[in-house]
């Protein structure tokens, strides 16, 4: 019995072990915890704990008559995440995975029929830098581009407002006291669309909101 018990942890941590390594991500405890009738079904009948968990989702074969495949809870913090269900807007495709949804920086929540399960979050910055009117907002992407890449090239999201770019310059990423001078004293520190992370990892100040004048800049001397 002993040997048997043995033999079953070594094939979970292999299954288990096997599906980090291609890139899933196995959900916690408290993502799969949920009444039994609250499950929405995440896989087909006679689907395996490793293909379950592949696509992301939770595995519990204890309870019949429910889905032992099914999608978790909330993948992110209700910060970005928490919003009224008709304020959704969808950033995946009808069947997308957990995992190919979470990929794209989105949230997943599978509670509620009749809305995206797969959606935008909201604002990825702090206020201070993407707190503006929709209509100042200057384009720092492509039409579709995803949060993550987004994100990644130092500029906030937001898909609340159509007609605007989701996707946008934050306002200056250092302190007024560093980059505070007139448009025309700036000297340029980058090249034409060098993004915010690459700007500012120069120690150069970034500010998207006056055209014709440069958008990295080298900041007045430090005293």
């Amino acid at each position: 019995m002993e040997e048997k018990g043995v033999w079953l942890l070594a094939v979970v941590l292999v299954l288990e072990c096997r599906i980090l390594i291609e890139g899933g991500e196995i959900p916690s405890t408290e993502e799969c915890a949920m009444d039994s009738m609250e499950r929405k079904n995440c896989g087909y009948s006679g689907i395996s704990v490793e293909d379950c968990k592949s696509k992301g989702c939770c595995f519990d074969a204890k309870y019949p008559g429910v889905p032992w495949c099914f999608y978790p809870h909330l993948k992110k913090g209700t910060d970005e995440c928490a919003m009224d269900v008709k304020e959704r807007k969808n950033c995946g495709y009808s069947g997308i995975s957990v995992k190919d949804c979470k990929s794209k920086g989105c949230c997943f929540d599978a509670k509620y029929p009749g809305v995206p399960w797969c959606f935008y979050p909201l604002l990825k910055k702090g206020a201070d830098e993407c707190a503006m009117d929709s209509m100042e907002r200057k384009n720092c992407g492509y039409s579709g581009i995803s949060v993550k890449d987004c994100t990644s090239k130092g500029c906030c999201f937001d898909a609340k407002y159509p007609g605007v770019p989701w996707c946008f310059y934050p306002h200056l990423k250092k302190g007024a006291g560093e980059c505070a001078m007139d448009v025309k004293e700036r000297k340029n520190c980058g090249y034409s669309g060098i993004s915010v992370k690459d700007c500012t990892t120069k120690g150069c100040c970034f500010d998207a909101k006056y055209p014709s004048v440069p958008w990295c800049f080298y900041p007045p001397l430090k005293k």
